[in-house]
């Protein structure tokens, strides 16, 4: 309910609605932070078995890149792969702002079948070892260690939850406040020499 909104003195009302109409909300087992990626990737796998839902052919991942534009540059931008979900299997869920989430895996399997799984899994192998040896080869820098902590609970635990390019846009927006500090340290040391 929380999520069908951006005011936050209005989530907080919502919240607190949802808590003292359905107390157990909040247990484990009924919002799986990790268990529901899995319901969306199963609901898609069988839509497209069953032949009520076609592959995306690359689709998805065009609206999932135009998500990176702002809603106030983009305000009727295309939804994300789990809101795409929601609306398309949870829609009452889906207009009061919940989510279900969508792994790496969903994608690539909406997008491409068993190969879109494969390739989505070694782009984004590629992504997270790529910034691993960056941190390890500028790990005398502070800062860099500093966004490699930011970004590593984005890449790799909260990943469980997020779709390939929402994973990459999150981790962005993590570490793109540290990335400036550390371009600003690395001019200032080159002005000064």
């Amino acid at each position: 309910y929380s999520r069908s909104t951006s005011d936050p003195r209005e989530m907080a009302e919502l919240a607190a609605y949802q808590l003292n109409n359905d107390p157990g909300v909040m247990l484990p087992w009924r919002n799986g932070e990790f268990a529901n990626p899995g319901v969306a990737l199963r609901n898609i796998i069988a839509s497209i078995q069953d032949h009520t839902m076609d592959f995306s052919y690359g689709k998805s991942f065009i609206m999932g890149l135009l998500t990176f534009v702002p809603k106030v540059v983009y305000p009727n931008r295309p939804p994300t792969l789990a809101e795409f979900h929601m609306e398309v299997f949870y829609p009452e869920m889906a207009a009061e702002g919940r989510n279900l989430a969508c792994f790496i895996i969903t994608g690539g399997y909406y997008n491409f079948g068993y190969f879109g799984v494969l390739a989505s899994m070694f782009f984004y192998g590629i992504i997270v070892a790529s910034f691993y040896r960056f941190m390890l080869t500028n790990k005398e820098q502070g800062i860099v260690l500093l966004i490699y902590a930011f970004t590593f609970q984005i890449l790799v635990i909260s990943a469980m939850r997020t779709d390939l390019l929402q994973t990459i846009k999150v981790s962005i927006m993590a570490a793109l406040p540290l990335c400036v500090v550390l371009f600003m340290s690395l001019y200032k040391k080159r002005a000064t020499t």
